[in-house]
């Protein structure tokens, strides 16, 4: 018999997963894009606290990575993407959506413009087949760098103390939506800066637990905690973000065009521009423009401290929505949830929850009253 495993390993671990694991209490793991990521390193309540009040540091290697470069890089990207890659800086990165010809979302993610000719597209999907079949044509090449480095995540009201005691204050100077490689102790890696004091930092494989083990150290006066990808995504819920293959689904990989989304029904921005040239869906995206959106993706409070569990969002007795992701506010003691409800209802009010609540053996539902709440913007 061999000395190798009886059976194909599935999931892979990030550059991380050791330094991750030396802070974990909980001995708490979940798949995310096919890597081991710690769902939560302590408790809920501590993690949640820390990335509101002081400042964590998270584990962010799962996202996917693809490098776009060539001559024609961004006349390449502008017929991919509904908004205008012309207005991109170097050294800036912005919000994308990509879609098919009829308009349904492929993808969303953050395109950051290395260079004049070089891009980098971070999202929660494989694209690459896509990306590469709608680049036929253009001098560019699409890769998927993701295997090739380490994705770090400081955030929280202290991050800008945690780079001064770390010996990077320049970054201070970095405003949201710059995307610049930096020097930190001697090694090359991409900083993006986004709203809300968090920052992404992206080193090379082999300079990403220097980084981290750095970072850890010099915060740990300003109670930098290490925090996992479930209170990540109570952040995300909390800032109203949709999650792709969660929320909504793309029009690649999802069975029924009902389940797919497009940009007129996503929360925030609509980051459509009809005044650059031909696009993927410009027409049938310009003919949704002039009528209203069937459904909407909204962010939902449920104030109710028991332990449930809802999906259904009703209007009177006739179902209208769907919720996708909630999460439990530890400090508020609410629910808080995204969902996928029809904008008719959206605008009518009046809307409940179905919950389910289980206590001991015996289970019953009820509908609880639901707010929709506003989108956050400077978390």
């Amino acid at each position: 018999m061999s000395g190798g495993l009886p059976f194909r390993r599935h999931l892979r671990m990030t550059p991380l997963h050791a330094e991750v694991a030396m802070e974990s209490r909980t001995n708490d793991w979940i798949e995310r894009n096919g890597f081991t990521m710690a769902g939560h390193l302590d408790t809920p309540e501590t993690e949640v606290f820390a990335r509101y009040h002081r400042a964590t540091l998270a584990d962010i290697s799962s996202r996917r990575r693809y490098r776009i470069a060539g001559r024609e890089a961004m006349d390449c990207l502008n017929r991919m993407v509904t908004s205008d890659i012309s207005k991109l800086e170097e050294g800036h990165f912005s919000p994308v959506f990509f879609c098919e010809e009829n308009g349904l979302l492929v993808g969303e993610g953050s395109l950051a413009r290395i260079g004049d000719t070089e891009f980098r597209l971070f999202t929660e999907e494989e694209v690459l087949s896509w990306l590469r079949r709608n680049s036929t044509g253009f001098q560019v090449h699409a890769e998927d760098v993701s295997a090739e480095g380490a994705g770090l995540e400081l955030a929280g009201p202290l991050a800008e103390a945690v780079l001064d005691e770390a010996g990077f204050e320049p970054l201070r100077l970095l405003l949201a939506g710059h995307a610049q490689t930096r020097e930190l102790m001697g090694m090359p890696v991409l900083v993006l800066r986004h709203v809300g004091d968090v920052f992404e930092f992206w080193p090379e494989e082999d300079d990403a637990v220097p980084l981290w083990r750095h970072l850890m150290q010099a915060g740990r006066e300003a109670g930098l905690q290490a925090i996992g990808e479930k209170t990540r995504d109570l952040v995300r819920i909390d800032r109203g973000a949709p999650r792709m293959g969660t929320d909504y689904l793309g029009a690649l990989s999802a069975v029924s065009h009902d389940h797919v989304r497009t940009p007129f029904e996503m929360p925030g921005e609509i980051n459509v521009d009809f005044d650059k040239p031909v696009f993927n869906g410009r027409a049938a995206l310009r003919r949704m423009a002039v009528k209203s959106a069937g459904h909407r993706i909204v962010a939902l409070t449920v104030d109710d401290a028991r332990d449930l569990t809802f999906a259904v969002v009703c209007k009177g007795e006739r179902q209208v929505g769907v919720c996708t992701s909630f999460a439990f506010m530890p400090e508020t003691g609410q629910y808080l949830a995204l969902a996928t409800v029809e904008a008719a209802a959206c605008s009518a009010g009046d809307l409940t929850v179905e919950a389910e609540i289980r206590r001991e053996l015996a289970v019953w539902r009820e509908k609880l009253p639901v707010r929709i709440r506003p989108r956050p913007e400077n978390r």
